[in-house]
């Protein structure tokens, strides 16, 4: 674009949060994009890429997952002391032209702030490590893709008596089997 900057540039992202669940492990990440000077500040076009490591949600396996998008940025500055109010308007979810607004902290841009935004953005919404995940067992815990839990099935208390019962006659079954010859 006319009178615009462009970059591309590594950023190192380090591990955050995620609300998903577990942490978010960062690696390799790449940065580029166009910043063009608006009415309110600047504008930033920007696309990354790199790959994330996150927990399954069902197992806590760890998954990596390659992960790229592309961003709209309205870059701001800070409110100056003494205003109650932003210098632009923010336009409503349903616009599709509508930008993310991102205020500077100072002077300066952190991309490792805005990228990390932009990666929690970007992460889907459940992880799987694969479709068929079968996650963990709710009594021991075990990995059910890789073991067979171990638990004694919870006994539903209104068939104990039942159950007694079925013990009693098997018992007494294995009685008189073990008297014949």
């Amino acid at each position: 674009p006319l009178g615009g900057a462009t970059f591309e540039t590594p950023v190192v992202v380090p591990s955050f949060p995620w609300d998903g669940g577990g942490t978010v492990r960062c690696e390799g990440f790449r940065l580029s994009g166009c910043f063009t000077a608006s009415r309110f500040g600047w504008e930033l076009l920007g696309n990354f890429d790199g790959r994330v490591g996150v927990e399954c949600n069902r197992c806590l396996a760890a998954v990596e997952l390659g992960l790229a998008d592309s961003f709209r940025l309205l870059v701001v500055p800070q409110l100056a002391e003494g205003r109650d109010r932003p210098v632009f308007e923010v336009a409503g979810d349903d616009n599709p032209e509508a930008v993310d607004l991102f205020c500077l902290e100072g002077a300066t841009l952190d991309l490792e702030s805005v990228l990390k935004e932009q990666i929690d953005l970007a992460l889907p919404y459940r992880v799987l490590c694969r479709e068929d995940c079968r996650g963990l067992c709710q009594n021991c815990g075990a990995n059910l893709n890789l073991d067979t839990c171990r638990c004694e099935k919870p006994v539903d208390e209104r068939w104990i008596g039942l159950a007694d019962l079925k013990l009693k006659f098997e018992s007494k079954r294995e009685d008189k089997n073990h008297g014949r010859k």
